[in-house]
């Protein structure tokens, strides 16, 4: 039987959170802003599109986002990567509301938002670890993020930093690249009708060796 991905969404929503790997979103890829150091001493980098809803009354974050994983540093077990992401010209279509990224533990909880604002970076941890990044309306009452019944289009440039590891010769191994977001959701099935995550040649600020974030 054919896999049907949509279906599957679904019933994973169901009982939680369901992620859907998009295509050309491994960091080492062809037409990288910046691969900088020792090539296997860099950190890998993996993305994917995700739909999470709080199951918890007012709580209410029936929305999706990216989940971003790093390694380690493949030459350093004793060092931990940093990984940071910022966005610029984030935009929504298909609803009226104002298009917020959320930091992870925003998701679920009722009040109080961590965002962030337009081309600036912020860390999203050390590696070897994930992080999720929402995308959602303005809060409403009592604390929900809701899309309601939009089917809705969100695109933007994605730029993360995943690095300063250790290399040879004393150099530093990161990994600087630009990707080309899209993501539809359908709020009122709270499914992900479309995932597009693609590396590309613009710049993010973080292409130089010294960078930090």
């Amino acid at each position: 039987m054919e896999f049907d991905r949509r279906e599957a969404l679904k019933k994973a929503v169901a009982v939680g959170a369901a992620a859907w790997t998009a295509p050309l979103i491994t960091s080492q890829v062809a037409g990288a802003t910046a691969l900088l150091g020792t090539p296997k001493c860099r950190p890998t980098v993996t993305l994917s599109c995700l739909t999470y809803d709080c199951r918890q009354g007012n709580k209410f974050f029936p929305g999706m986002g990216i989940k971003v994983c790093v390694s380690g540093c493949p030459c350093s077990a004793a060092t931990a990567p940093v990984f940071c992401v910022s966005f610029n010209n984030l935009a929504v279509s298909g609803s009226n509301k104002t298009l917020n990224a959320y930091l992870a533990g925003t998701d679920c909880s009722p009040t109080g938002a961590s965002l962030f604002t337009n081309g600036a970076w912020k860390r999203i941890g050390t590696g070897p670890t994930c992080g999720t990044i929402f995308f959602g309306p303005s809060r409403g009452g009592n604390g929900a993020i809701h899309w309601g019944n939009d089917n809705i289009t969100v695109t933007g440039q994605l730029c993360l930093f995943a690095g300063r590891c250790p290399g040879k010769s004393s150099t530093l191994a990161s990994v600087c690249q630009s990707y080309a977001m899209s993501i539809g959701f359908d709020s009122a099935r709270q499914v992900i009708t479309s995932c597009s995550i693609t590396a590309n040649n613009l710049t993010c600020g973080c292409e130089a060796l010294a960078f930090t974030c």
